[in-house]
């Protein structure tokens, strides 16, 4: 079980779509979940495959980083 809360805004937000799509909120937040996990393994396990096989997809130095939607000040142009 997991509790958590809320701001205002995003609970409202839940609330609308929540009633719009006929479903509890415990769904809605359950799938979003699922599919946000899903997107990040299938990320990370893109990035490992392509980071350890570097001979098949060349990048510039480092391009692998942790945080998925930032590319290291390192990198070369």
């Amino acid at each position: 079980m997991v509790t958590l809360r809320l701001p205002k805004e995003l609970e409202e937000k839940l609330d609308q779509l929540a009633k719009k799509e006929e479903r509890s909120k415990a769904y809605i937040i359950r799938k979003a979940l699922e599919e946000y996990l899903a997107d990040y393994e299938e990320t990370h396990n893109v990035m490992y495959f392509v980071k350890n096989n570097a001979k098949l997809y060349p990048i510039k130095k480092q391009l692998y980083c942790h945080s998925v939607n930032r590319i290291p000040n390192e990198v070369e142009q």
